[in-house]
């Protein structure tokens, strides 16, 4: 199940995973932040991303070809990381990743539920999560 999504520029459906991060961290630096690649050799399927912005805000990000769904491991842990009061989201465009901004940088998100700012990509995959059983 996936929402109708048409605020995705046509050129950046071609985009490859690396090309959507590299334009990510610019808007990270716009912001005065940092976007380090996360490894997990013991943990399969870890978002690849944590976003630091100033004043103690941070997210996880998982970057994903236009289109393109997440793996079960991946569904799991980002799942696991929602329940412990993080932030995570599967990102496949640019508004979108500039939406879950504009909502880190005004507080306007909720740290207690499954909800994110309109149009981000966290419904897609909240969406996601209930089309695949799993218990958030």
């Amino acid at each position: 199940m996936s929402i109708e999504r048409d605020n995705t520029p046509a050129n950046q459906r071609e985009w490859t995973e690396q090309r959507l991060e590299q334009e990510m961290r610019k808007h990270i630096v716009d912001y005065g932040g940092f976007m380090p690649k996360l490894t997990s050799p013991s943990t399969h399927g870890m978002p690849d991303r944590l976003v630091l912005l100033p004043n103690n805000i941070h997210f996880f990000v998982e970057a994903k070809r236009w289109g393109r769904s997440a793996s079960a491991h991946q569904f799991r842990n980002l799942g696991m990381l929602l329940r412990l009061g993080h932030h995570a989201y599967f990102i496949d465009n640019l508004p979108d990743f500039e939406a879950v901004l504009i909502g880190a940088k005004t507080g306007k998100w909720e740290r207690s539920s499954y909800r994110a700012p309109p149009g981000a990509g966290y419904a897609r995959f909240y969406e996601d999560l209930l089309a695949r059983g799993v218990d958030v």
